[in-house]
């Protein structure tokens, strides 16, 4: 990890100056900005609200290594941007489904 959380007010800033730097104003990022500010009121959290913490850990931590650095990369901010604006970088509900090779005795 390359940063340090002091408090969930204080992630939740760094979450957003990486959504800012990013540029990703919609989808995903925005319910987890949500979340987050219910972090800390919700007792015990969710398992919405742990994994949209969990899963924002990986956008600042790359806005933490990345932005004081993009400016001597050309176009790595705009990579960066296009990646986690069309992927699934940041995941969503996933199911489980059934490996073709799992036996029947394990469904």
């Amino acid at each position: 990890m390359f940063f340090q959380v002091n408090s969930t007010a204080h992630f939740l800033k760094e979450f957003e100056q990486a959504c800012q730097w990013l540029q990703l104003t919609k989808g995903r990022t925005r319910d987890y900005e949500n979340l987050l500010r219910e972090f800390d009121a919700s007792e015990p959290p969710s398992e919405e609200h742990l994994m949209a913490y969990f899963e924002s850990f990986d956008l600042v931590e790359l806005w933490h290594l990345w932005h004081p650095h993009s400016d001597q990369f050309p176009g790595l901010r705009e990579k960066l941007q296009h990646i986690f604006k069309k992927g699934h970088v940041l995941s969503d509900d996933e199911r489980k489904t059934q490996k073709s090779d799992q036996s029947r005795s394990e469904s």
